[in-house]
């Protein structure tokens, strides 16, 4: 529905621009990370994966599940279980397209449920999920304004991310602002400055070819991750915390796929006028309305929000009886 001060053929004219992109219109990739209970090998959780599909989707063709060493080689087909030094191991999916491949994904993502479930493999707060976004048919222009909205809107985006994937404090997805050779924020006003000025560098970067951008941060360890450019013609999103949940990492790729859609056919964001912009309650409202096109994942973003303010809400009672006791 429209912004409350938007007339409907404005709306439809912004939802019309919106849908000259069809969603997933581009390739993709995702690297799952993951630890096991006991000493499995990479060879044990390909056999695993392979049966729980067969149990799951016996009528549906099996994708190639394949365990390898470190490696960084892009595939079309196989699913591989390579070793990972974070978590102990990583299912990365071959180059995905459409909402077919999301479906695919989606698949997998139960079998490991299962298997989680069964108390093979777990996460914890090291692991991550990292979106590679393919940028065969984005220009320079359209990979800059996706990197600037997603700066301006990264304290929103925090809440939808547990505390440990917030801000500066996970070694390998920092802010965006915090290593550019900016510093990191240390207040609201500060951390304005450094929003303002993180996105006018990226205006401003020079880039006279796509591979060139991967010198935009002087690390991958960032939330935007252009450093991939160079190697695998892609933008990596290293924001979200580690999860095995179908819902939660389907959502998380439509999400992406909306805020990229978006930066191609609408006007880029300006930069922040003041704190109300960047502070993350304030930037929340301001996101969720840019998502009035996509209902669904604006009333899932909202509900994710407020069952990460519940968990907090019980952490804290948590340490408060712990710390009386």
């Amino acid at each position: 529905m429209p912004y409350a001060n938007e007339n409907q053929s404005r709306y439809e004219n912004r939802l019309a621009k919106l849908n000259q992109v069809a969603p997933l219109s581009y390739t993709f990739g995702v690297e799952i990370e993951f630890t096991t209970r006991g000493r499995l090998n990479s060879s044990t959780i390909e056999l695993k994966l392979k049966n729980k599909w067969t149990e799951l989707f016996y009528d549906i063709p099996r994708p190639d599940f394949e365990s390898q060493s470190y490696n960084h080689r892009n595939s079309r087909t196989i699913w591989k279980i390579v070793p990972d030094a974070t978590c102990g191991y990583e299912l990365v999916t071959p180059i995905l397209r459409g909402l077919e491949g999301l479906e695919t994904l989606k698949r997998v993502l139960q079998c490991m449920t299962k298997l989680q479930e069964e108390e093979i493999i777990s996460v914890n707060s090291n692991c991550g999920i990292h979106v590679h976004l393919g940028t065969r048919n984005l220009s320079i222009d359209d990979i800059k304004k996706f990197v600037s909205n997603y700066i301006r809107r990264e304290s929103a985006i925090d809440l939808l991310m547990p505390l440990s994937r917030r801000g500066n404090r996970n070694t390998w997805c920092h802010s965006n602002m915090g290593r550019t050779g900016f510093g990191s924020p240390r207040n609201n006003n500060e951390h304005f400055e450094s929003v303002s000025y993180t996105m006018s560098h990226v205006k401003n970067f020079n880039a006279p070819n796509k591979r060139s951008l991967s010198r935009m941060f002087d690390t991958r360890y960032v939330k935007v991750n252009t450093n991939s450019m160079s190697n695998h013609g892609t933008i990596e999103i290293r924001h979200h915390s580690g999860s095995l949940n179908p819902t939660k990492i389907t959502n998380w790729i439509l999400i992406l796929d909306y805020i990229l859609r978006m930066s191609r056919t609408q006007q880029a964001f300006k930069n922040p006028t003041s704190n109300r912009y960047v502070e993350s309650k304030g930037n929340f409202r301001e996101f969720i309305r840019w998502f009035d096109c996509a209902p669904e994942l604006q009333t899932y973003m909202k509900e994710r929000k407020q069952e990460l303010q519940r968990a907090e809400s019980r952490q804290r009672r948590n340490s408060r009886r712990r710390r009386s006791s």
